[in-house]
């Protein structure tokens, strides 16, 4: 399995059914605070994300 990370997404590389997929990042992600964790089959990747104000109303 190879992880790259840019400032836009993650992009990973293996060798399954799906050989390579890409997950897009929000903007002002720190990507150089990024870390990768493959364990048991399954793959954690952690990025640091700023907090953000989601506009949310309720329609009545």
């Amino acid at each position: 399995m190879k992880v790259e990370i840019t400032d836009e997404a993650v992009i990973l590389d293996g060798e399954r059914k799906f050989p390579c997929r890409e997950v897009s990042l929000p903007e002002g992600v720190k990507t150089e605070k990024a870390t990768a964790n493959f364990k048991n089959g399954v793959l954690e990747v952690t990025v640091d994300a700023p907090q953000t104000n989601k506009n949310r109303r309720t329609i009545e």
